[in-house]
C-alpha cells in the first residue's frame, strides 16, 4: 500500500496530546508578543530546534523537556489557547482523520491567571468551530466528499510527579470539571494519566489518589485510559488494568517484556478485549523501544490484536498519523488489511458516544472501496 493510498483514507486516532500537537509558528508569535520566548532566539526556525525532537532522547524524561517552552508561550492566553486548538483539528482534518480524542492537562495551561474551567471552555469552542468549517470544507473538496464528518473530543489528563503541583489533585479536578461542565459526555469523553512513574511508584500515595480518582470517572460513566509499559515495565499495565479499571492502555509495548502478564493482558482479540494505543515513532524516540527491528509490533497485529495507531506528539515529532502507517507498511509489512482493522478497533474502542454504528460503517465503505 503506497503512501498516496495511506493518506487518502480516513483515520481514526485515540492517542493524542493537544499540547503536543502545536506549530512552531504559532508558538513563536504569541511567545514573542508577550515577551516568553527568550532573546536568543529570534525567528521560529530556532525555536523549532527547540520545541522538537529528530533523533533518540535518552528516556521520556528527555523527552518531555521539549514542551515546556510552548506550554510557556500559550499558557495564561485564551486566544493562543484557541488558535492552537483550532489549527490542532485542521492539522488533523489535513491528513484525513476524521475522528481524534485529543488528551491534555488543562493544568499546564493555566499560566497563574486562568482556570482550568476556562482552558476547558475554550479548548471545546475550538473544537467545535473547527468541526463546523472544516465539515464545511469537506463538502466542497472533491477528494473528501466521500469521507465520514471530522469529531474531536477531549480527554481530560493528569500528569505524574509533576514539578509544583499536587497533580492528583489535578485528576480528581479533572473529572469534577467533565461533572460539571458536560454531565452528559458530549465532548469530554475521558480521562488519562500521563508523565513518569518515578521510583515508588507502586507504594506511593499519589498512586492512590489515582486510583481514587479513576474510580469516580468510572462511576461518573468516563472512559479511562492509562499511560503504562511505557518508561516502566509490564507491571504498570497490571496496575493500569486492575487497580484503575482503565478501558485503554496508552503505549503498553513493555508487557511483552513478562510472557505471564503478556498472555493475560494481550489476548487474540480485537474486539472485546482491552484496547492499546501504540504510537510507533514515539515509541523510539522515548526509547521506550530500541529500534523498529525488536519492535513489540513485530508480534502482534491488528487483524487479531486490539490496538490501534496513534501519533503521541506530532507537534514535537513533526510527523502525522499517514506517517505511521508508512512506517508499519515499512517495518511490519502492514497493508490495507491492518491498515483499516486498526482503524476500526480505534473506533470500537472511543470513548464518544457519537462513534456509532452508522459512524464506523461510514469507515468501512471507504475502505471496502479501495479493496474492490
Amino acid at each position: 500500500m503506497d503512501r498516496a493510498q495511506i493518506y487518502d483514507l480516513p483515520k481514526a486516532e485515540l492517542h493524542c496530546h493537544l499540547d503536543g500537537s502545536y506549530r512552531v509558528n504559532t508558538v513563536f508569535k504569541h511567545g514573542k508578543k508577550r515577551g516568553k520566548i527568550s532573546k536568543d532566539i529570534n525567528s521560529s526556525h530556532e525555536l523549532h530546534r527547540a520545541m522538537t525532537i529528530e533523533h533518540k532522547m535518552k528516556d521520556l524524561n528527555e523527552y518531555l523537556s521539549k514542551f515546556a517552552v510552548a506550554n510557556e508561550c500559550i499558557g495564561g492566553d485564551l486566544s493562543a489557547i484557541y488558535q492552537t486548538s483550532y489549527e490542532a483539528c485542521e492539522d488533523k482534518f489535513n491528513d484525513n482523520i476524521m475522528y481524534i480524542e485529543y488528551r491534555y492537562a488543562p493544568q499546564l495551561l493555566l499560566g497563574g491567571v486562568l482556570s482550568s474551567i476556562e482552558v476547558v471552555e475554550t479548548v471545546e469552542k475550538a473544537f467545535a468551530q473547527a468541526t463546523i468549517d472544516l465539515n464545511h470544507r469537506r463538502k466542497n473538496e472533491e477528494s473528501k466528499k466521500y469521507l465520514p464528518e471530522f469529531r474531536a473530543k477531549h480527554i481530560l489528563c493528569g500528569i505524574w510527579n509533576f514539578p509544583g503541583g499536587s497533580t492528583t489533585d489535578w485528576l480528581r479536578e479533572n473529572v469534577e470539571i467533565a461533572e460539571k461542565l458536560d454531565p452528559n459526555h458530549e465532548f469530554i469523553v475521558g480521562v488519562d494519566l500521563a508523565g513518569g512513574y518515578g521510583l515508588d511508584w507502586k507504594t506511593s500515595e499519589e498512586a492512590k489518589g489515582y486510583e481514587l480518582a479513576f474510580k469516580r470517572a468510572k462511576d461518573f460513566g468516563l472512559g479511562v485510559t492509562v499511560h503504562a509499559g511505557e518508561c516502566v515495565g509490564a507491571d504498570s499495565v497490571e496496575w493500569a488494568i486492575e487497580k484503575c479499571s482503565s478501558d485503554r492502555i496508552g503505549h503498553g509495548y513493555r508487557l511483552r517484556e513478562d510472557k505471564e502478564l503478556s498472555s493475560k493482558y494481550f489476548p487474540k482479540s480485537s474486539v472485546d478485549t482491552r484496547h492499546f494505543e501504540f504510537c510507533p515513532r514515539s515509541s523510539v524516540l522515548t526509547n521506550a523501544q530500541e529500534s523498529f527491528e525488536n519492535h513489540a509490533l513485530n508480534a502482534l497485529n491488528p487483524k487479531t490484536d486490539n490496538l490501534s495507531l496513534s501519533t503521541d506528539d506530532p507537534g514535537v515529532q513533526q510527523n502525522q498519523l499517514s506517517e505511521e502507517y508508512q512506517i508499519s507498511a515499512d517495518h511490519f509489512n502492514w497493508n490495507l488489511e491492518e491498515f483499516s482493522a486498526a482503524n476500526l478497533n480505534a473506533l470500537n474502542h472511543a470513548f464518544s458516544k457519537c462513534v456509532d454504528e452508522k459512524y464506523i460503517n461510514s469507515f468501512k465503505s471507504c475502505y471496502n472501496k479501495v479493496a474492490l
